[in-house]
């Protein structure tokens, strides 16, 4: 069974769910199983209870070898109903940010592939070759993933205390955004980690919404994720959502093939890349 906790038409998530059914298509005798939460459209409490119950009746009298989760929310949310829904059944999650060993309940039946954005080397990336620069205006949005990135940034603010300010753009709506974006001054660059949600609670498509950036903005933008190069980025140090999958993948396939969890990795690093776009 994968759980992926977003939807089809987020780029991010079908790279993920492309990656995860790569792999599981070299064996002949796998079935794959797939779930989309919706979680970034729905986030409510309500909606999760609901995804709960119809998965209990759904898979009531299923057994499952091996669950593969992408992203936190459908990591999480397996983790709270585990023992009701996939008893006994090894769990592997991608996609989670800035995995760690608690993450996991010292439960040998889950392991991981860490998601985590190195956000320090995609920030000196841009000043390094924006040496001009002594302004981060960074785009994050409130959504779980994001605020669990906004953590890990206001965490490595102090580090760049002596070379560049960090301006968050947060909370807001979209119009707000864009004349924030529009307004980045000479000195500044803009550094993307997304825009789902506005202040109102009304939904973008993440993709897309960088368009308008761009439309607005002539400095130059960095991102974390590679679903959005070549949409007007400049790129940085980028996260790839199909080897996200692909990671999940391998793993599962060894545990189908009879090896014993306890001897696999419990924590599988994220494949991150130097990606530009060269026009850019």
């Amino acid at each position: 069974l994968y759980i992926n906790s977003y939807h089809m038409g987020l780029k991010w998530a079908e790279d993920v769910h492309r990656g995860v059914a790569a792999e599981m298509a070299k064996s002949d005798d796998v079935e794959l199983v797939v779930e989309f939460m919706d979680a970034k459209r729905y986030q409510t409490e309500a909606h999760r209870d609901f995804l709960y119950e119809m998965y209990k009746k759904k898979y009531h009298d299923r057994k499952f070898e091996v669950v593969i989760t992408s992203d936190n929310l459908a990591f999480e949310f397996v983790k709270k109903h585990h023992d009701e829904l996939f008893p006994d059944t090894p769990v592997i999650g991608c996609g989670i940010n800035y995995l760690k060993e608690e993450d996991l309940e010292d439960n040998e039946l889950y392991l991981g592939v860490d998601e985590s954005a190195d956000l320090t080397g995609g920030i000196e990336a841009a000043l390094d070759i924006h040496p001009e620069a002594d302004q981060v205006h960074i785009i994050c949005d409130t959504t779980v993933t994001a605020t669990i990135i906004y953590d890990r940034l206001r965490e490595i603010e102090s580090s760049f205390a002596d070379r560049a300010e960090f301006i968050f753009i947060r909370d807001v709506s979209k119009e707000e955004m864009l004349n924030a974006v529009a307004n980045v001054p000479d000195n500044g660059v803009i550094y993307y980690v997304s825009y789902y949600v506005d202040s109102d609670g009304i939904y973008y498509n993440n993709e897309d919404i960088i368009y308008d950036i761009v439309e607005v903005s002539e400095r130059p933008i960095y991102a974390i994720w590679e679903v959005i190069l070549n949409k007007g980025i400049v790129g940085g140090l980028l996260t790839n959502g199909e080897m996200q999958g692909r990671e999940a993948g391998k793993l599962a396939r060894r545990v189908l093939s009879g090896e014993d969890i306890a001897s696999l990795p419990r924590i599988t690093s994220s494949p991150n890349q130097y990606m530009f776009d060269y026009v850019q």
